[in-house]
């Protein structure tokens, strides 16, 4: 089972995914062109753009964050 046909089967009303390169999209599953909220995912997104800035040097793990 490929990765796609897990989201395919996914027991939920809708869902969807795109596999792509950098130049073209390469497979999709479900409703793409359809809008979806990020909600909860939007924590991964910010904590692999942490991870990225810390890889360059930009940011370190034990600096603090946020207002003291």
């Amino acid at each position: 089972m490929t990765a796609l046909d897990a989201v395919a089967d996914w027991p939920v009303a809708s869902a969807a995914a795109v596999v792509t390169s950098a130049d073209e999209i390469l497979a999709t599953t479900g409703p793409v062109d359809e809008p979806y909220p990020w909600a909860s995912v939007t924590k991964l997104i910010t904590a692999l753009t942490v991870l990225a800035a810390v890889d360059r040097g930009e940011v370190g793990l034990d600096e603090p964050a946020g207002p003291p």
